[in-house]
């Protein structure tokens, strides 16, 4: 089932809220959000919210600023239930090669959170939060970060965002 929630805009983002779910759920629904990435990571600043026990084999895919990993090396049934997903409040999904801007993130989803915005063009990008602003730099093909009873999920036009389902089908 898809969401029933109407898509909303912000400057080059179409996103849309997801109650009463939590990132691991997202992935459990759409593994080939990760399965399918080039890149899927999410900044940090806090070293004790992984766990030691992952990344044995791949302790170059952790650094002192991010997580990473990629659906060309990574399978999510290996690493699902390793990590609390919400602990990071933010993963950003890139399907194709891109640079990682190795600057000063901004950590959205643990303190603050991603507001509900109105931008429609490049003017309205300057009115814009810190935290949107952000993901604008970034430019993630998708990106799903935490909210306070729920997630939002954003994505570069709004045929990505249709792919995305938010709920189990029911298996009767």
């Amino acid at each position: 089932m898809k969401t029933s929630i109407k898509p909303k805009q912000c400057c080059k983002y179409t996103y849309s809220l997801f109650p009463k779910i939590s990132i691991k759920e997202v992935l459990e629904i759409n593994p080939w959000l990760f399965n399918n990435s080039f890149n899927f990571f999410a900044f940090y600043n806090d070293e004790k919210i992984i766990p030691q026990n992952v990344f044995e084999l791949e302790k170059n895919w952790i650094t002192e600023k991010y997580v990473l990993f990629s659906g060309l090396n990574n399978i999510l049934d290996e690493y699902l239930n390793k990590i609390n997903w919400d602990e990071f409040g933010t993963w950003y999904v890139f399907l194709y090669p891109f640079e990682i801007k190795d600057e000063k993130p901004v950590i959205i989803g643990r303190e603050t959170y991603l507001d509900k915005s109105k931008g429609h063009d490049f003017e309205d990008y300057f009115g814009l939060s810190e935290e949107w602003q952000f993901i604008h730099k970034i430019s993630p093909d998708f990106f799903i970060t935490k909210q306070t009873k729920g997630v939002m999920i954003g994505a570069l036009n709004d045929l990505n965002l249709w792919c995305v389902d938010a709920k189990k089908e029911n298996s009767k």
